[in-house]
Protein backbone atom coordinates (compact mmCIF):
# COMPACT_ATOMS: atom_id res chain seq x y z
CA UNK A 1 0.00 0.00 0.00
CA UNK A 2 1.32 3.43 -0.79
CA UNK A 3 2.37 5.44 2.02
CA UNK A 4 0.91 8.82 0.44
CA UNK A 5 2.48 10.80 3.20
CA UNK A 6 5.71 9.73 2.93
CA UNK A 7 8.31 12.68 1.99
CA UNK A 8 9.41 10.65 -1.01
CA UNK A 9 5.79 10.02 -2.04
CA UNK A 10 4.50 13.56 -1.77
CA UNK A 11 7.48 14.91 -3.77
CA UNK A 12 7.17 12.73 -6.90
CA UNK A 13 3.35 14.04 -6.57
CA UNK A 14 4.54 17.31 -6.33
CA UNK A 15 6.55 17.19 -9.33
CA UNK A 16 3.64 15.38 -11.22
CA UNK A 17 1.43 17.82 -10.49
CA UNK A 18 4.51 20.55 -11.25
CA UNK A 19 4.53 18.87 -14.90
CA UNK A 20 1.03 19.00 -15.54
CA UNK A 21 0.56 22.25 -14.22
CA UNK A 22 3.02 23.69 -17.33
CA UNK A 23 1.76 21.35 -19.67
CA UNK A 24 -2.06 22.79 -19.32
CA UNK A 25 -0.13 26.06 -19.52
CA UNK A 26 1.51 25.85 -22.93
CA UNK A 27 -1.85 23.79 -24.12
CA UNK A 28 -3.53 26.96 -23.39
CA UNK A 29 -1.00 29.37 -24.85
CA UNK A 30 -1.19 27.60 -28.18
CA UNK A 31 -4.60 27.78 -27.91
CA UNK A 32 -4.81 31.23 -27.19
CA UNK A 33 -2.64 32.27 -30.08
CA UNK A 34 -4.41 30.05 -32.84
CA UNK A 35 -7.90 32.13 -31.78
CA UNK A 36 -6.49 35.16 -31.70
CA UNK A 37 -7.75 35.88 -34.89
CA UNK A 38 -11.56 35.91 -33.31
CA UNK A 39 -10.22 38.70 -30.76
CA UNK A 40 -8.49 40.46 -33.41
CA UNK A 41 -11.80 41.00 -35.73
CA UNK A 42 -13.74 42.82 -32.59
CA UNK A 43 -10.41 45.02 -32.45
CA UNK A 44 -10.67 46.33 -35.95
CA UNK A 45 -14.14 46.34 -36.54
CA UNK A 46 -15.07 43.65 -38.72
CA UNK A 47 -17.26 41.86 -36.00
CA UNK A 48 -19.92 43.74 -34.09
CA UNK A 49 -19.70 43.92 -30.22
CA UNK A 50 -22.47 41.70 -28.49
CA UNK A 51 -22.61 41.90 -24.96
CA UNK A 52 -22.01 38.12 -24.79
CA UNK A 53 -18.52 39.17 -25.30
CA UNK A 54 -17.77 40.23 -22.44
CA UNK A 55 -18.10 37.03 -20.18
CA UNK A 56 -16.18 35.79 -23.33
CA UNK A 57 -13.29 38.20 -23.18
CA UNK A 58 -13.35 37.43 -19.56
CA UNK A 59 -12.88 34.26 -19.74
CA UNK A 60 -9.92 33.83 -21.84
CA UNK A 61 -7.52 36.92 -20.57
CA UNK A 62 -8.51 35.67 -17.08
CA UNK A 63 -7.28 32.56 -17.58
CA UNK A 64 -4.63 33.51 -19.92
CA UNK A 65 -3.36 35.87 -16.49
CA UNK A 66 -3.60 32.82 -14.60
CA UNK A 67 -1.23 31.24 -17.27
CA UNK A 68 0.86 34.01 -16.84
CA UNK A 69 1.17 33.28 -12.98
CA UNK A 70 1.17 30.05 -13.25
CA UNK A 71 4.00 29.84 -14.96
CA UNK A 72 5.95 32.34 -12.87
CA UNK A 73 5.09 30.02 -10.16
CA UNK A 74 6.21 27.25 -11.48
CA UNK A 75 9.86 28.51 -11.88
CA UNK A 76 10.67 30.12 -8.59
CA UNK A 77 14.52 30.43 -9.47
CA UNK A 78 15.57 31.85 -5.75
CA UNK A 79 13.99 31.28 -2.27
CA UNK A 80 11.19 33.87 -1.75
CA UNK A 81 8.86 34.90 0.76
CA UNK A 82 5.44 35.98 -1.22
CA UNK A 83 4.38 32.83 -2.15
CA UNK A 84 1.05 33.33 -0.65
CA UNK A 85 0.38 36.32 -2.68
CA UNK A 86 1.46 34.60 -5.86
CA UNK A 87 -0.93 31.82 -5.43
CA UNK A 88 -3.75 34.42 -4.30
CA UNK A 89 -3.38 35.95 -7.74
CA UNK A 90 -2.86 32.69 -9.51
CA UNK A 91 -6.52 31.75 -7.47
CA UNK A 92 -8.00 35.08 -8.62
CA UNK A 93 -7.22 34.91 -12.43
CA UNK A 94 -7.50 31.36 -12.50
CA UNK A 95 -11.44 31.17 -10.53
CA UNK A 96 -12.38 34.43 -11.96
CA UNK A 97 -11.74 33.05 -15.82
CA UNK A 98 -14.07 30.01 -14.34
CA UNK A 99 -16.89 31.84 -13.57
CA UNK A 100 -16.94 33.62 -16.54
CA UNK A 101 -16.71 30.32 -18.55
CA UNK A 102 -19.37 28.85 -16.53
CA UNK A 103 -21.93 32.03 -17.38
CA UNK A 104 -20.87 31.09 -20.89
CA UNK A 105 -22.28 27.97 -20.66
CA UNK A 106 -25.29 28.95 -18.68
CA UNK A 107 -26.29 31.94 -21.16
CA UNK A 108 -25.91 28.58 -23.64
CA UNK A 109 -28.47 26.39 -22.21
CA UNK A 110 -30.80 29.17 -21.41
CA UNK A 111 -31.33 29.92 -24.88
CA UNK A 112 -31.38 25.86 -25.91
CA UNK A 113 -33.99 26.49 -23.40
CA UNK A 114 -35.88 28.56 -25.51
CA UNK A 115 -35.45 31.11 -22.26
CA UNK A 116 -37.40 29.32 -20.05
CA UNK A 117 -37.61 31.32 -16.59
CA UNK A 118 -37.31 27.78 -14.10
CA UNK A 119 -34.06 27.51 -16.12
CA UNK A 120 -32.71 30.99 -15.46
CA UNK A 121 -33.80 30.00 -11.78
CA UNK A 122 -31.93 26.83 -11.74
CA UNK A 123 -29.04 27.75 -13.55
CA UNK A 124 -28.10 31.40 -11.60
CA UNK A 125 -28.52 29.72 -8.52
CA UNK A 126 -25.81 26.99 -9.42
CA UNK A 127 -23.68 29.81 -10.97
CA UNK A 128 -24.40 32.13 -7.90
CA UNK A 129 -23.11 29.21 -5.51
CA UNK A 130 -20.03 28.05 -7.51
CA UNK A 131 -19.22 32.04 -7.32
CA UNK A 132 -19.10 31.87 -3.37
CA UNK A 133 -17.25 28.53 -3.52
CA UNK A 134 -14.73 29.94 -5.93
CA UNK A 135 -14.03 33.06 -3.83
CA UNK A 136 -13.66 30.86 -1.10
CA UNK A 137 -11.14 28.49 -3.11
CA UNK A 138 -9.47 32.10 -3.32
CA UNK A 139 -8.31 33.21 0.44
CA UNK A 140 -8.24 29.85 1.68
CA UNK A 141 -4.74 28.85 -0.22
CA UNK A 142 -1.73 29.40 1.29
CA UNK A 143 1.93 28.82 -0.67
CA UNK A 144 5.84 28.02 0.25
CA UNK A 145 8.89 27.73 -1.67
CA UNK A 146 10.27 24.28 -2.50
CA UNK A 147 13.47 24.07 -3.23
CA UNK A 148 13.72 20.81 -4.38
CA UNK A 149 11.24 21.82 -7.31
CA UNK A 150 12.22 25.63 -7.87
CA UNK A 151 8.81 26.56 -7.53
CA UNK A 152 5.79 27.93 -5.37
CA UNK A 153 3.65 25.07 -3.99
CA UNK A 154 0.50 24.66 -1.90
CA UNK A 155 1.50 24.38 1.81
CA UNK A 156 -2.05 24.10 3.12
CA UNK A 157 -5.58 24.25 1.23
CA UNK A 158 -8.83 24.55 3.63
CA UNK A 159 -11.35 21.81 2.60
CA UNK A 160 -10.47 22.49 -1.29
CA UNK A 161 -13.70 19.80 -2.29
CA UNK A 162 -15.98 22.79 -1.25
CA UNK A 163 -15.01 25.01 -4.13
CA UNK A 164 -14.39 22.34 -6.79
CA UNK A 165 -17.69 20.24 -6.03
CA UNK A 166 -20.54 23.73 -6.87
CA UNK A 167 -18.88 24.14 -10.12
CA UNK A 168 -18.59 20.40 -11.07
CA UNK A 169 -22.46 20.13 -10.52
CA UNK A 170 -23.11 23.38 -11.91
CA UNK A 171 -21.43 22.01 -15.46
CA UNK A 172 -23.17 18.43 -14.88
CA UNK A 173 -26.15 20.36 -14.28
CA UNK A 174 -25.46 22.55 -17.95
CA UNK A 175 -25.16 18.90 -19.66
CA UNK A 176 -28.36 17.53 -17.95
CA UNK A 177 -30.30 20.48 -19.30
CA UNK A 178 -28.64 21.10 -22.61
CA UNK A 179 -29.46 17.34 -23.59
CA UNK A 180 -32.91 17.35 -22.28
CA UNK A 181 -33.95 20.65 -24.14
CA UNK A 182 -32.31 19.55 -27.46
CA UNK A 183 -33.75 16.22 -27.08
CA UNK A 184 -37.37 17.81 -27.65
CA UNK A 185 -36.07 19.19 -31.43
CA UNK A 186 -34.67 16.39 -32.53
CA UNK A 187 -34.13 12.91 -33.43
CA UNK A 188 -32.30 9.99 -34.85
CA UNK A 189 -29.13 11.14 -37.12
CA UNK A 190 -30.77 14.92 -36.24
CA UNK A 191 -30.29 14.34 -32.51
CA UNK A 192 -26.25 13.96 -33.70
CA UNK A 193 -26.30 16.94 -35.54
CA UNK A 194 -27.79 18.35 -32.49
CA UNK A 195 -25.28 17.79 -30.51
CA UNK A 196 -22.35 18.85 -32.20
CA UNK A 197 -24.00 21.83 -33.83
CA UNK A 198 -24.61 23.24 -30.19
CA UNK A 199 -21.09 22.56 -28.65
CA UNK A 200 -22.53 19.62 -26.35
CA UNK A 201 -19.36 17.72 -26.93
CA UNK A 202 -17.91 21.22 -24.97
CA UNK A 203 -19.89 20.46 -21.80
CA UNK A 204 -19.07 16.83 -21.66
CA UNK A 205 -15.06 17.58 -21.90
CA UNK A 206 -15.36 19.85 -19.56
CA UNK A 207 -16.72 17.07 -17.05
CA UNK A 208 -14.15 14.76 -17.75
CA UNK A 209 -11.65 17.26 -16.88
CA UNK A 210 -13.52 17.72 -13.05
CA UNK A 211 -14.13 13.70 -12.33
CA UNK A 212 -10.37 13.15 -11.28
CA UNK A 213 -10.33 16.50 -9.80
CA UNK A 214 -13.35 15.65 -7.66
CA UNK A 215 -12.49 12.03 -6.92
CA UNK A 216 -8.58 13.09 -6.30
CA UNK A 217 -9.89 15.68 -3.80
CA UNK A 218 -12.38 13.45 -1.90
CA UNK A 219 -9.70 11.11 -1.34
CA UNK A 220 -7.64 13.30 0.47
CA UNK A 221 -4.34 11.71 -0.35
CA UNK A 222 -1.87 14.17 -0.07
CA UNK A 223 -1.57 17.89 -1.00
CA UNK A 224 0.15 17.53 -4.02
CA UNK A 225 -2.73 14.28 -5.11
CA UNK A 226 -5.65 17.31 -4.40
CA UNK A 227 -4.01 19.66 -6.84
CA UNK A 228 -2.87 17.28 -10.20
CA UNK A 229 -5.61 18.20 -11.87
CA UNK A 230 -7.11 21.70 -10.50
CA UNK A 231 -5.25 23.95 -13.05
CA UNK A 232 -5.99 20.80 -15.96
CA UNK A 233 -9.36 21.63 -14.92
CA UNK A 234 -8.90 25.27 -15.09
CA UNK A 235 -8.10 25.49 -17.98
CA UNK A 236 -10.24 23.05 -19.88
CA UNK A 237 -13.06 24.94 -18.63
CA UNK A 238 -11.88 28.20 -20.25
CA UNK A 239 -10.81 26.02 -23.58
CA UNK A 240 -14.13 24.50 -23.98
CA UNK A 241 -16.64 27.54 -23.19
CA UNK A 242 -14.97 29.82 -25.44
CA UNK A 243 -14.52 27.28 -28.48
CA UNK A 244 -18.40 26.67 -28.47
CA UNK A 245 -18.89 30.39 -28.04
CA UNK A 246 -16.84 30.62 -31.46
CA UNK A 247 -17.91 27.64 -33.13
CA UNK A 248 -21.29 29.15 -32.96
CA UNK A 249 -21.09 32.96 -33.29
CA UNK A 250 -18.91 32.56 -36.45
CA UNK A 251 -22.29 31.44 -37.94
CA UNK A 252 -23.44 34.91 -37.10
CA UNK A 253 -23.72 37.32 -40.14
CA UNK A 254 -21.82 40.35 -38.78
CA UNK A 255 -24.57 42.74 -40.84
CA UNK A 256 -27.13 41.50 -38.35
CA UNK A 257 -27.81 42.92 -35.14
CA UNK A 258 -28.86 39.43 -33.25
CA UNK A 259 -26.25 37.67 -31.34
CA UNK A 260 -27.01 33.93 -32.34
CA UNK A 261 -25.15 32.75 -29.39
CA UNK A 262 -28.01 33.97 -26.72
CA UNK A 263 -30.91 32.53 -28.89
CA UNK A 264 -32.64 29.08 -29.24
CA UNK A 265 -30.53 26.56 -30.93
CA UNK A 266 -29.81 27.55 -34.84
CA UNK A 267 -28.46 25.17 -37.77
CA UNK A 268 -27.10 26.47 -41.29
CA UNK A 269 -24.49 25.40 -43.47
CA UNK A 270 -21.21 27.13 -42.48
CA UNK A 271 -20.61 28.14 -46.06
CA UNK A 272 -23.82 29.82 -45.88
CA UNK A 273 -24.45 33.58 -43.99
CA UNK A 274 -27.19 33.98 -43.28
CA UNK A 275 -29.86 37.31 -43.37
CA UNK A 276 -31.04 39.77 -40.79
CA UNK A 277 -34.64 38.53 -41.52
CA UNK A 278 -33.56 35.03 -40.81
CA UNK A 279 -31.81 35.24 -37.24
CA UNK A 280 -34.95 37.72 -36.34
CA UNK A 281 -37.49 34.94 -37.15
CA UNK A 282 -35.36 32.58 -35.13
CA UNK A 283 -34.58 34.82 -31.94
CA UNK A 284 -38.47 34.69 -32.07
CA UNK A 285 -39.05 31.32 -33.03
CA UNK A 286 -38.71 28.06 -30.93
CA UNK A 287 -35.68 26.27 -29.74
CA UNK A 288 -34.14 24.39 -33.25
CA UNK A 289 -34.32 25.28 -36.67
CA UNK A 290 -32.67 22.95 -38.37
CA UNK A 291 -31.06 23.16 -42.21
CA UNK A 292 -30.75 20.56 -44.57
CA UNK A 293 -27.57 21.48 -46.07
CA UNK A 294 -26.12 20.64 -42.39
CA UNK A 295 -27.09 17.04 -42.92
CA UNK A 296 -25.76 17.28 -47.02
CA UNK A 297 -22.20 17.29 -48.43
CA UNK A 298 -24.00 19.83 -51.46
CA UNK A 299 -23.86 23.68 -50.81
CA UNK A 300 -27.69 24.01 -51.59
CA UNK A 301 -29.54 26.84 -50.54
CA UNK A 302 -30.64 26.17 -47.32
CA UNK A 303 -33.86 25.20 -46.01
CA UNK A 304 -35.84 24.75 -42.83
CA UNK A 305 -37.20 21.98 -41.79
CA UNK A 306 -39.79 22.47 -39.22
CA UNK A 307 -39.38 20.33 -35.79
CA UNK A 308 -41.59 19.94 -32.88
CA UNK A 309 -41.04 21.24 -29.33
CA UNK A 310 -43.08 20.01 -26.80
CA UNK A 311 -45.88 19.24 -29.66
CA UNK A 312 -45.44 22.55 -30.90
CA UNK A 313 -44.50 23.57 -34.26
CA UNK A 314 -41.09 25.49 -34.21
Amino acid sequence: MVAWHDPEVELICLRITALLFVMSDAIYIWEFCISSGFDWDHCTGKRPFRWTRIPYFAARYFSLLATLFGIRLSFMLVPTTTCTMWWYLLRAASHLGIICASLLLAIRVFAVSGAKTPVAVILGTTWLATLGALIYGIVAVRGLYAPELGACIIASDHFPVVYVMPAFVFDVECLALVLYFLAQGGRGGRWWQLLVSQGVWYFVVVILAYVPLVTLMLLNLNEGMNQVQHHVASRAVAICATRMYRNIVKFDDVRDNVDIFSIPAVFQNPNHTSNSADLGEASRAAPVVLSRSLLSETNEPVQRTELSFKGEPV
